[in-house]
């Protein structure tokens, strides 16, 4: 029994998928837009009670991001950067109000399960989100899988 961990959903496809086996899913994404979309899928298919919407960005610590726009034609490579960065790009990069983040922590304390899959797309964060947990000796959960984008790998910090 594992509980998949979808960090950086977007619009859900791996959620939908994963709920529809009858698995448990958390969906992690800053836009409400994105959670609705996993949610009206995921009633559709009659399976909205394995999925549990988190609308957060995640981060290594708490902290307030803010969505940087690089590339208006491509919604889903939206990555966040804080109000010191936030101040120094143009308006248009950073429309809109910030996001409270959350930590890959506070979210494994809330899965009701022993073990946990993740797929992770953060456009650029990935280290950011994980180091703290791979170099922690005290595992909360045991994550035997992860499934990450590594195209933006090069971005990480």
């Amino acid at each position: 029994e594992a509980t998949f961990l979808d960090l950086g959903s977007n619009l859900g496809p791996f959620s939908v998928m994963v709920a529809s086996t009858g698995r448990r899913v958390i969906a992690v994404d800053p836009f409400l837009k994105n959670l609705a979309y996993i949610r009206m899928s995921t009633m559709l298919a009659g399976t909205e009670n394995n999925v549990r919407l988190i609308q957060n960005t995640i981060s290594s610590h708490r902290e307030t991001l803010y969505p940087l726009i690089t590339d208006p034609n491509n919604e889903g490579g939206i990555a966040f950067i804080t109000e010191e960065e936030a101040k120094t790009k143009p308006k248009e990069q950073v429309p809109e109000d910030g996001v409270t983040s959350v930590t890959l922590e506070e979210i494994l304390n809330i899965v009701e399960t022993d073990t946990v899959i993740i797929k992770i797309d953060v456009e650029g964060s990935e280290c950011k989100v994980l180091t703290e947990y791979l170099v922690n000796q005290n595992k909360v959960r045991l994550i035997p899988y992860i499934y990450m984008e590594w195209m933006g790998i090069v971005k990480n910090k």
